[in-house]
This record gives C-alpha cells, sequence and structure tokens, in this order.
C-alpha cells in the first residue's frame, strides 16, 4: 500500500516542478555550476520498477558528469542536458543528483535532490471483485489481467497468469475450494487455475452445448452444485447453469434479464436475486419469479452483494454512488453509505462483495481506481486499496486545468465544479452550473483581473469566477457585451488580451473583451481568410505570441493569425482528442486522446504519438503544457488524478489524485 507522505509531497509539484537546490561539495567561488531536473517532479508517484530522471546541466567550466546515486548519466551535449534510468524501490525513494565539473586540476560538483514514491500496481478500471478466502485476499478484474489486494494491509500485486490471455474480462466467481476462479468475458467464461495460473476458456460458443451468451452480466459459483451460474446482459438476457468439467450450458431462466448487471445467488432458498427495475428473485428448481421489492426503480445497480445470515441484499447505484440495503424477508430498503457517512465518494462503482468476518463491504470503482471497504454497521467508507491521498473534492472528470502566472492551479470538472489545488488540499471554490443540466465547456485564468473566466454551451455564456470568494458573474451573454451572440460556446483560450471563444454552432471563434464582454468575430465564415472551419473540437492559443491552433475535425489542425485571423492547414486531424496544448517554443503541440499523447509539428505537420511509460492513462480530457519544464501535465478521467507526462522521453507520473 502507498505510503501516505507521498501526496503531500507530490501534490504541490506540478506547478512547482522540481525546483534546483544549491549546491554541494564546496565549490569554489568563482565557479558558476547548476543542475536542474526536469523530468520527474519531486514526489511523483508511479507503479514501475525504473524512472528516465533527465534535466540539464551548466557551468563555466567543463562538465565531466552528471550522477543520480552515483548512477552516471548519458549526454551528446557535453551534460548540457541529460538522462539516466535509475531503479525504483517500493515507497518513497530519495535521489541527490550531483554534477561535477573541472577547473584548473580542481575537482567541483553542486546537487539537488529529488523524491520518486513508487506504489505497488496500480488499478486501471477495476470491474470483478471475489473472495479468495483460501489466501486471505481479494481477487480483482481488469479488462485484460487479475490482480491480488491483501485483505488486511491492501498490498496489490499482479497475478502471473499463463495460457489464454484475459480479454473485456469482468464479473468473477471462486470456488468454495479456492482452487479455481471464473471470469466473466465478451461471448465466453475463462477459467483460472489459482494455484498454477493457468488460464483458458471454461465455455463459448462453440465450447461445450447449448445456448450461447453475448455479453456476461454476472458470474456465480453455486456451492450446492459445485457448477457456476452465468447471466446473458445483451444476448437471450438468459441464466445459465455452466457444469465446469463439461461447459454444457444449462437454461435456468430466460426472464428479463437483460435490464440486469448483476445477480446473487441465496444457497439456503435455492433462489436466484437480481436486481432491475424490481428486486426480484427465482426458483432455481421451478424458475418461478417473485418481486421481493418494487423500491428499486429507477435505480442502476452495478454491482449487488449478499449477506445470507440475514438475508440482506446490498446493490451500489452507479448514479448516485450510494450502497442501498434491502431485507429478503420484509422487501424494506434503506441507504447503507450515501452523502451522511464519512469516506470518499463513490464514483464509478462496480463489483462488490460481502465479507462477513469482518463486516463490510468491498467493491471496486473505476472512477476511484480502488477498492473501498465499508462498513456495514455504520456506513462508512474508506480506501483499502488505490493510490488516494489528501483532502477535499475528487477529481474525476476533470475538463480543464489551468495555472495563473503566481502557480495557483485550477480544475473545472464536467459537474461545473471550480477546484483549487494547493499542496495535498483540495478546495471547492465555486459550482457553476446554474442548472441540474447546464454545460460546462472550458476554463481560462485572466491574469489582468485576477480571475477564472468559465464558457457555458447551455444558456450561452461566459462567466467570471473570483477564485477567493467564489462569486459569480456573467462577462458576457445576451443582456451584457455587444456584438454576435454566441451560440454554443465551448473551449476557450487565453492570448494575452481577449478570450478567444471556440464557437461550434457559429463554426468561427469569438472574441470576447475581458472587460466589456463585447464580441468580436475573429476568425470564421466572414472573417479571415483560408480553409473554412466546419468541426471545431478543440484549440489553444499562446498568452505571449496570440498565436491559435484549432483541431478541426472537417480540415484538420489549423493554425490562425492572431493579427488578421487568417488561417493556415498545417496537420491533417487526429479525430476526437479532446484537448490541445501548444508548445510555441519548439513549434509543437500535443494533444490526448483515450490512454495516448499526440505530438504535432507544427513544422512539417508529422503527427506522432508519444509513447509513455507509467501509471494509466485511461481516459485524458484535459492537457497543459508547462514551458519551463518541458513537461506536459494532464488531467484523466478515468483515474481522477493528473499526471505529469515527459514528452522527451514518454516517462509519466501522478501528481495528484
Amino acid at each position: 500500500m502507498m505510503q501516505r507522505r507521498v501526496m503531500i509531497l507530490g501534490a504541490t509539484l506540478f506547478w512547482m516542478l522540481g525546483a534546483c537546490g544549491g549546491g554541494g561539495g564546496a565549490p569554489a567561488a568563482d565557479i558558476a555550476l547548476r543542475v536542474s531536473v526536469l523530468f520527474p517532479p519531486t514526489g511523483g508517484v508511479t507503479d514501475q520498477e525504473t524512472i528516465l530522471v533527465n534535466g540539464t546541466a551548466a557551468a563555466d567550466a567543463a562538465i565531466n558528469g552528471v550522477a543520480v546515486n552515483d548512477i552516471e548519466a548519458t549526454s551528446d551535449d557535453q551534460f548540457a542536458t541529460w538522462q539516466v534510468r535509475v531503479p525504483l524501490n517500493r515507497g518513497a525513494n530519495d535521489f541527490v543528483v550531483a554534477v561535477r565539473a573541472v577547473r584548473d586540476g580542481d575537482d567541483h560538483t553542486a546537487n539537488t535532490a529529488i523524491m520518486v514514491e513508487r506504489t505497488d500496481p496500480a488499478f486501471r478500471n477495476p470491474v470483478g471483485v471475489a473472495l479468495d478466502k483460501t489466501r486471505g485476499r481479494l481477487l480483482v478484474v481488469e479488462s485484460d489481467r487479475l490482480l491480488a489486494v491483501d485483505l488486511v494491509t491492501g498490498a496489490r500485486s499482479v497475478l502471473p497468469l499463463t495460457g489464454v490471455a484475459l480479454l473485456n474480462a469482468g464479473r468473477i466467481a471462486i470456488r468454495d475450494d479456492g482452487r479455481e476462479a471464473y471470469i466473466g468475458g465478451l461471448g465466453s467464461i475463462f477459467r483460472v487455475d489459482l494455484e498454477s495460473g493457468a488460464t483458458d476458456i471454461a465455455t463459448a460458443k462453440g465450447i461445450g452445448t447449448g445456448a450461447s451468451f453475448s455479453n456476461v452480466a454476472g458470474v456465480r459459483f453455486d456451492s450446492a452444485t459445485t457448477q457456476f451460474i452465468a447471466s446473458d446482459r445483451t444476448g437471450s438476457g438468459g441464466v445459465f447453469s455452466v457444469d465446469g468439467a463439461t461447459a454444457e450450458r444449462t437454461t435456468l431462466t430466460g426472464v428479463g434479464f437483460k435490464a440486469m448487471h448483476d445477480f446473487v445467488i441465496d444457497g439456503v432458498g435455492n433462489r436466484l436475486i437480481a436486481v432491475g427495475e424490481t428486486v426480484t428473485a427465482w426458483d432455481l428448481d421451478t424458475a418461478v419469479a417473485t418481486t421481493l421489492s418494487t423500491d428499486a426503480a429507477g435505480t442502476d445497480m452495478r454491482g449487488l452483494a449478499w449477506d445470507a445470515a440475514r438475508s440482506v441484499l446490498f446493490g451500489v447505484d452507479q448514479n448516485t454512488g450510494y450502497v442501498l440495503e434491502w431485507s429478503a424477508i420484509t422487501g424494506i430498503r434503506r441507504v447503507l453509505s450515501g452523502d451522511g457517512q464519512d469516506g470518499p465518494r463513490l464514483v464509478a462503482p462496480r463489483g462488490m462483495v460481502f465479507e462477513r468476518d469482518r463486516n463490510r463491504l468491498l467493491l471496486t470503482d473505476e472512477g476511484l481506481d480502488a477498492t473501498v471497504a465499508i462498513d456495514v454497521g455504520t456506513g462508512h467508507r474508506s480506501i483499502l486499496s488505490g493510490v488516494r491521498a489528501g483532502t477535499g473534492p475528487d477529481l474525476d472528470n476533470i475538463r480543464e486545468l489551468v495555472r495563473s502566472p503566481d502557480g495557483r492551479t485550477f480544475a473545472l470538472k464536467s459537474n461545473g465544479d471550480i477546484v483549487f489545488i494547493e499542496g495535498n488540499t483540495r478546495t471547492l471554490i465555486q459550482n457553476v452550473r446554474a442548472a441540474p443540466h447546464t454545460v460546462v465547456g472550458s476554463m481560462l485564468f485572466d491574469a489582468t483581473h485576477d480571475r477564472l473566466i468559465v464558457s457555458v454551451l447551455t444558456g450561452p455564456s461566459l462567466l467570471a469566477v473570483d477564485p477567493a470568494s467564489g462569486n459569480v458573474t456573467t462577462l458576457s451573454d445576451g443582456t451584457r457585451g455587444s456584438g454576435p451572440l454566441l451560440v454554443r460556446p465551448d473551449r476557450i483560450a487565453f492570448d494575452g488580451q481577449y478570450a478567444l471563444v471556440m464557437d461550434i454552432a457559429l463554426k468561427a471563434i469569438v472574441r470576447v473583451d475581458l472587460q466589456t464582454g463585447d464580441r468580436t468575430v475573429f476568425s470564421g465564415a466572414e472573417a479571415g481568410s483560408g480553409p473554412a472551419l466546419e468541426s471545431l473540437w478543440c484549440l489553444d492559443a499562446s498568452a505571449t505570441t496570440g498565436e491559435l491552433l484549432v483541431n478541426d475535425l472537417g480540415r484538420g489542425y489549423v493554425s490562425i493569425d492572431p493579427q488578421t485571423g487568417n488561417r493556415d492547414l498545417v496537420a491533417e486531424a487526429r479525430s476526437f482528442l479532446p484537448d490541445l496544448a501548444i508548445d510555441v517554443v519548439g513549434r509543437r503541440a500535443f494533444q490526448v486522446g483515450s490512454g495516448e499523447l499526440i505530438c504535432i509539428d507544427l513544422r512539417s505537420g508529422e503527427l506522432t504519438e508519444v509513447r509513455t511509460r507509467g501509471p494509466a492513462l485511461d481516459n485524458p480530457l484535459t492537457v497543459l503544457y508547462d514551458e519551463a519544464r518541458h513537461v506536459v501535465l494532464v488531467g484523466d478521467r478515468a483515474t481522477a488524478s493528473v499526471m505529469a507526462i515527459s514528452p522527451d522521453t514518454g516517462e509519466r507520473v501522478i501528481v495528484v489524485k
């Protein structure tokens, strides 16, 4: 389990990013000797065994080496820039980075220090979960691998599997004797020998007889028959009993399972209980259905668990994050864990299991990338295993990440929350949603007036938010500011003077005066020359040069002259990558997509994928380029984190989560 100190250090770094320390070795006063680390930022978190450290060095003498903890770095420019790969131990790794120079036969050194935290293998979208009582661990399924979590310490490890590779894996069931696990996939069920790690397909179309299924919604082991039971979500919607030895599938019921995501087995009553529009039980002998409760209407259950001793069913609602408890005897439902209980808010809960010995529920959460423990007595939540630290609102669904010139960092979430990040503390400044269905677009920092500017697509407007008080005022809309009305103002950028608004309905870039709210079409059908803007997706602008770059899915990457609004196609577009950041000095831009970082060469128009290495980058929504440190900062929706990526080496670490 990760040390608590990690984010106390790590959460400050993406606006400090490893400032250099003083010298060492008592160099002579007339020697100017400096060494700095560009990557990783001090306090960065990774689950890799090694990390590539790179930086710069300078001196008014001949530099003859740079070392990190006595491991020599390599360089092809006399150590003006350097890099070295260093091993990481679990926990905190303190590194001294030293530069050496020689003048007049005397040795001179200077150094700086960084800390890098290595955690156990980080979760990436955990889905299914099952108790391995034989070995005192929790097994957690991801789409292509299986992890083991210690039930006491939360320590994580990846199980080495041989044979058939897991693909689109989901729900999991374990035999009572702990010998085998069955994992649902897309149209198949995998079998894993928990002693050897050998993996094969237990049943699928063409393997075994009986009706096949297309999308396994749930898998449970039936102690009474020593067989396992699986349900189909999108095919027949039926439930099948599967013989593990012969792979023969026997249809138990085909009633109403398409709307259900999981089920449990009541071994005492020999029945199957599932939640859909109602809580329904099916007798496994007669297939007769009985409605236990109609209180489940409107819920979206993604995980169920069963307490056999009390005949209690637990379910977690995907929409609210609440954990509900039903009595299978009385049908009465109550909220076990919700807003009134302590602990991290559930973001995207999936599988769940009841651990009787500790009277707690254990569930996976794709949004938190963690396993969460819920005390059944109190409903309080805690992280059993996962990269989590710090206080304040979660950074799930980051829409935009911005920084002020003095180093303050703010995140805009898709739900309208604006979060101030300082050290390991996250503070909610304001929620700018005027109504439940308000859709926010983007955010920038207006340094001249020390405020945040947020675009709103529904009730089209630009809002100004005071970062100190949270007060919200309207900067520009139908009642404030002159010029063409905004229709669908989405992404916005700042050129040092104006807000540049990408209006996807107008198919134009609108320049908004940050004092008056006045609007002028800066580039579009009636302004500027060059290729027409057709399907605007994202943009960025340089606050120093005013240079503007747009990803237009209908055309490509379009550079817009800051004086004339004239447009020039500089590269073919990469579809549906949500955000864009310009590196003006390097004449390149970066765009993030599903698990990837794309570099656009603004000179040649060439697109290359930066091959990254480090904690999972699953669903990045926003990207920010740090010109001082040559580091790309990415807000990742799936892992609810901010990561730092070296665009030159591809290494990445978590800086806030």
